[in-house]
């Protein structure tokens, strides 16, 4: 009886651990799809066809955009470790 039980808690965690992964992998890629939507955006206001000058004259837009770069590298590199880790280790 043991055993059942033992097997059922390691199907159990298997199953906690993929959901977790799954969600971990995801939320990455929402991440980043949302931080590129950011980038684009704000590229958007300050292209010359929009030319926000709120964002394309003053340091704030200059720090929006290396924050919104800094945070896309982050996130990617974070996403390609976890993704090395979801493919390289079977539960």
């Amino acid at each position: 009886m043991t055993n059942t039980n033992d097997a059922d808690w390691q199907a159990d965690w298997a199953i906690e651990i993929d959901r977790g992964r799954l969600a971990l992998d995801g939320s990455l890629v929402d991440a980043i799809n949302a931080l590129t939507r950011a980038q684009q955006a704000l590229a958007t206001l300050t292209s010359t066809h929009v030319y926000d000058i709120e964002f394309a004259e003053n340091p704030q837009g200059d720090d929006i955009a290396s924050f919104l770069s800094d945070s896309l590298r982050n996130t990617r590199a974070a996403y390609h470790i976890a993704h090395r880790v979801i493919e390289d280790e079977p539960t």
